[in-house]
């Protein structure tokens, strides 16, 4: 047993005995110390609705009440709700169910799919400056929306992003329902109506306007503002539309192979990279032991 999975049974234990006959939500275990409200902790504590923690020289192991775990990295600061936990500094590896979801900055993050105890997602989650957010899926695919409920990515188990959300954009778009949005994608069409998923964030919009009909099946860079219809669906009015110079090109008498993936998309003001654009989280899977996985820190 791994001293990771060692200290989640540890924790498992202490919820028991700490929490009850009180209103805690679950337990912190640390091999060190950690400030709870400012106040310092040596060992283990009972955690609260809404307490902060901050960690410094050693990592903490939260374990809550519903079962999820957190481990929070060192240097590291956050709250933690029954439902959610708040990002505030560094890095932390979070476990994401239906019911857990994490804030980091200007994102909401949690897992794509429905989940149970056993397949619940998994996701490194850190701050790479003030106001860049890398997220890396560890174990099922991770969804990040907007602190107003616009999906901006759809992160597959095994792969890292960043995002930049400009800094008081979110509250000017959301006045008028209305978000920048560049994509890079084929367009795709379904009857009457065009469709393209982004290959960065793997967000699906239904594109609209004249410069679209024409490009059917090619690859292409648009750019427009996004809506939702009545049905949340993600409208893309499109006002530019690029086709990529590889679907031109020709050799050997047929289409020459699509260039490189674009490593920038722009969802809703947010600017998503995938890993390989500059700094990234590398994800390495720690031996044995039941734990989530670890990421190894990020790269300059």
């Amino acid at each position: 047993m791994n001293l990771f999975s060692a200290q989640f049974l540890l924790s498992t234990i202490l919820v028991a005995q700490l929490t009850a006959g009180t209103s805690g939500i679950g337990v912190a275990v640390a091999n060190g110390t950690f400030m709870l409200d400012s106040s310092k902790v040596t060992g283990n504590a009972t955690i609260f609705e809404g307490n902060a923690l901050e960690t410094s020289g050693a990592a903490s192991m939260l374990r809550l009440n519903s079962g999820v775990r957190i481990k929070l990295e060192a240097d590291t600061r956050g709250r933690v709700y029954h439902d959610r936990a708040v990002l505030e500094r560094g890095s932390g590896t979070f476990e994401l169910g239906n019911s857990f979801q994490v804030q980091a900055g200007a994102l909401r993050i949690s897992g794509a799919t429905k989940s149970n105890a056993s397949n619940a997602s998994s996701a490194r989650i850190g701050f790479r400056g003030v106001k860049t957010v890398q997220i890396a899926a560890l174990q099922g695919s991770v969804r990040v929306q907007t602190l107003f409920g616009v999906v901006v990515a759809n992160v597959p188990a095994g792969e890292a992003f960043e995002f930049t959300a400009p800094a008081g954009n979110d509250e000017a778009n959301h006045e008028n329902d209305e978000y920048v949005t560049k994509m890079t994608g084929r367009v795709r069409r379904e009857g009457a109506k065009y469709f393209l998923e982004d290959e960065i964030s793997k967000v699906q919009v239904e594109l609209r306007g004249d410069l679209v009909a024409k490009h059917a099946g090619q690859r292409v860079v648009v750019n427009g503002v996004m809506r939702a219809d009545a049905n949340g669906t993600p409208i893309l009015q499109v006002s530019e539309l690029t086709v990529e110079p590889s679907e031109s090109r020709r050799a050997g008498g047929g289409v020459a192979a699509a260039g490189g993936v674009s490593h920038t998309a722009v969802i809703a003001g947010v600017v998503v990279s995938g890993a390989a654009a500059g700094a990234a989280i590398a994800i390495t899977h720690t031996s044995g032991g039941s734990g989530p996985p670890a990421l190894s820190p990020s790269r300059p």
